[in-house]
């Protein structure tokens, strides 16, 4: 599920991140490589080691230090970690340059890699082609698949490595989608842009603290813990509140909020019978 704040993934990612602190990626030769240095792309066919699971539990990461994660996004069969020290480290298959490492050699097999060219990350958004991460700077830099221009239409379609976002300046936090590609950006003094097709995103209502963009939902978090979302289709616009919306989290195609009393209420296509909930309905 996508969440604003702290993002939380699915068991198979934090497996894959407690194997993080330790694994290696082994060549052909037998050689152990340390997967935290960057990406040889001429071995670029090894396999992540065997990974036992740590005896103190799945998401073995140090607390402190530059090997502290920050924050954690999926979506498909591809996760990743931000790190203290704005690196970000990802496991799983990747499709058309996802991994960041110049290749484009179609679907990737199982790996585990830090994304070459990008440091000093602040916020980052993968989908299911398509890796969005903002620069200390407030730069905005993507890679991946950019088929129809999903990312920008002056870009290449295959963004191989890291490559800036033209026109976006000042931006605090990332989102891209899920599955369709629809990039909306936080920019500083609570501003938000969204660009692409489908979904805009929802009339100003006083400064946002956070975006969120998926398939059929734009939604914005505001000062007060309140949101708005706008729906796809003739959804129309849900709004919450002050109060309402202390997180926001996504799957694919619906939202749930959590209030401040701790009541969580969801909307959308929700599973487990993905029935139509129009509005707000308490879990």
């Amino acid at each position: 599920m996508r969440s604003m704040g702290q993002r939380i993934a699915w068991v198979g990612l934090a497996a894959a991140v407690g194997c993080a602190s330790s694994v290696s990626l082994v060549d052909q030769d037998g050689a152990s490589v340390d997967a935290a240095l960057p990406i040889d792309t001429t071995v670029a066919d090894r396999e992540p080691a065997t990974c036992p699971l740590p005896v103190d539990g799945p998401l073995r990461t140090p607390p402190t230090g530059a090997g502290a994660v920050v924050e954690v996004d999926e979506d498909i069969a591809f996760g990743c970690v931000l790190r203290r020290d704005g690196r970000i480290r990802c496991r799983g298959s990747g499709i058309h340059g996802l991994f960041a490492d110049g290749l484009d050699e179609g679907s990737r097999g199982n790996r585990m890699v830090t994304l070459p060219g990008l440091d000093d990350v602040r916020s980052f958004d993968v989908s299911a082609f398509v890796g969005c991460a903002v620069r200390g700077d407030g730069s905005v830099w993507c890679w991946g698949d950019n088929t129809g221009g999903r990312v920008h239409p002056d870009l290449p379609r295959r963004m191989l490595l890291p490559t800036r976002v033209p026109g976006i300046d000042g931006a605090r936090r990332v989102a891209n989608g899920v599955l369709w590609m629809r990039p909306c950006v936080l920019l500083d003094g609570g501003r938000v842009h969204c660009w692409g097709a489908g979904v805009l995103p929802p009339e100003d209502e006083g400064r946002a603290i956070d975006v969120l963009s998926l398939a059929t939902h734009v939604c914005i978090r505001y000062e007060g813990d309140r949101a708005r979302c706008n729906v796809g289709g003739d959804g129309g616009v849900v709004t919450l509140g002050e109060g309402a919306a202390t997180q926001l989290s996504a799957g694919t195609s619906f939202v749930c909020a959590t209030d401040r009393a701790g009541s969580v209420s969801c909307w959308g296509y929700v599973p487990p019978n993905s029935r139509p909930v129009p509005t707000p309905a308490d879990v």
